[in-house]
């Protein structure tokens, strides 16, 4: 990982960063350096931490998205953070451009939606059939509006009330709104073609140990961005 980690919040208990394009969070085949190799290396530097670093992702971003993502560290703080994911207590907020023509600018969106691990691609379905369940489909529900246009692009807020793979990328495309480099999902070729311009601008939580309500927001970055940067700083108090 080469860019600096961006911290947002940090205390004895958490760690939260805002995560570059491209930047996986846990390992793969590829051996890749990723966002928990950093953020351990960035502890174990700063506190002069002997051994191994408890450090642990609440939640997931896909490799070529950015944004906000919550690290535990503590067994404490992990196991309360994910308790809080399980009772969908973890307000997530995020941002996406796209080419697409707008025919609804605000909706709540139902889907069901099915994995295939093989391709790494979900399949989005709209109507609910007989013994869709015990095949693998599971119902997903997001929340979008229209912020903002620039030309050709515009800029949706999406509000997760459920938490799939791949979910925000398949159910948006299915409404006819394709990522801005979703190449995947039907989107149009992007400016940095390792990233989406798909980014979690926004969290909201209780802090895991102390209760206080959490609200950590952080910026995206690129030049598809700029145009929008004042309307997110705008829309989400930063």
């Amino acid at each position: 990982m080469r860019e600096k980690l961006k911290v947002l919040f940090e205390d004895n208990h958490l760690l939260v960063v805002n995560k570059p394009t491209s930047v996986l969070v846990h390992s793969d085949d590829t051996g890749d350096i990723t966002l928990l190799d950093a953020a351990k290396s960035y502890i174990k530097q700063k506190y002069s931490k002997p051994g191994d670093v408890f450090l642990h992702a609440v939640h997931r971003l896909d490799r070529p998205v950015s944004g906000c993502i919550i690290l535990a560290r503590t067994s404490k703080a992990l196991s309360r953070m994910n308790e809080s994911i399980k009772n969908r207590e973890i307000e997530k907020k995020y941002i996406c451009l796209t080419t697409a023509k707008i025919i609804t600018e605000s909706a709540q969106l139902t889907h069901w939606l099915k994995k295939d691990h093989n391709a790494n691609k979900v399949e989005a379905k709209s109507r609910f059939k007989e013994g869709m369940k015990k095949t693998g489909w599971k119902k997903c529900l997001l929340d979008y509006q229209l912020v903002g246009s620039s030309g050709e692009k515009h800029m949706f807020e999406v509000s997760l009330e459920t938490g799939r793979s791949h979910q925000i990328r398949a159910q948006m495309a299915k409404a006819g709104y394709p990522i801005l480099g979703d190449l995947k999902y039907g989107g149009e070729k992007w400016s940095n073609p390792k990233a989406l311009a798909l980014h979690c601008v926004s969290l909201k939580f209780q802090h895991p140990v102390k209760k206080d309500e959490m609200h950590l927001n952080c910026l995206p970055k690129g030049q598809e961005w700029e145009f929008f940067i004042p309307l997110i700083k705008e829309e989400f108090k930063i």
